[in-house]
This record gives C-alpha cells, sequence and structure tokens, in this order.
C-alpha cells in the first residue's frame, strides 16, 4: 500500500484506542538467515507491536527547500513500535537481552510501508460481556 494509506489507516486505528495492532516485517533477503535485519533495525519476518503515534518532526515537516517540500509531502505521522523481545535489533552472545529502549522505537509511514507486509487489528473490548 502507498504510504499515505498506510499512514492513515494505523492513525484510524489508533485514535479509535480499541485494537491492538501487529505489523509483520518481510523477508529482506530470500537467501539469508531469519536473523537479518534491515538498515532501520526491523528483523526480517518478525512481528512488532503498534503502540502510539506523533506528528512527524518539524525537521521532517519543513518547506524551505525543493528536498524538504518532497519530506513535507510525505504522510505526516511517525509510529511508536515496539519488538516484543525488548530491545532494538537481535540478542548476542555477552549482551543483556533486553536494552535501554525496551524495543521501542519510532518510525514514519514510508518505512513501515516498505518493510512491513502485513497488519493485523484485532478489536479489544472493555467491556466484560462484549
Amino acid at each position: 500500500a502507498p504510504p499515505a494509506a498506510v499512514d492513515a489507516t494505523l492513525q484510524s486505528f489508533l485514535e479509535t484506542g480499541e485494537h491492538a495492532i501487529c505489523l509483520a516485517s518481510a523477508i529482506f533477503n530470500a537467501h539469508a538467515q531469519s536473523d537479518t535485519i534491515s538498515r532501520d533495525g526491523v528483523q526480517q519476518d518478525h512481528c512488532y507491536s503498534l503502540l502510539a503515534s506523533r506528528p512527524r518532526s518539524a525537521r521532517h515537516r519543513s518547506a524551505s527547500s525543493d528536498l524538504d517540500r518532497a519530506e513535507a509531502d510525505k504522510p505526516p505521522h511517525e509510529f511508536q513500535l515496539r519488538n516484543p523481545w525488548g530491545r532494538r535489533g537481535l540478542a548476542q552472545p555477552g549482551v543483556p537481552l533486553r536494552d535501554a529502549s525496551d524495543g521501542l522505537f519510532w518510525m514514519t509511514a514510508d518505512t513501515i510501508a516498505e518493510l512491513f507486509v502485513e497488519g493485523y487489528a484485532v478489536r479489544v473490548s472493555q467491556d466484560p460481556d462484549g
């Protein structure tokens, strides 16, 4: 899906506050092992929780040059994701399983559209009868 559509869809699910959302990353290199990581720190063939959104930073949204105008035309939100393993990237020998980030990081809809192939949204009811 185009980044603008990804942005609008994810934002609409987050705004309801009624959904748990999981994004499944793509296989970046079919010949690589499953522990391949993208340049953005996303592990291939792995799921991440989508937790929050915020407006893209002012640096990304200014329009003072042609390059800045191209950035300003991009989707308006950044999204907070969490690796359920509690770290950015893979576990390494001798390194604690959790890192200071606790697996939390921010990513634009452009990058999400590039790296993730599936998204799952499940409605979570606060009503015990519902």
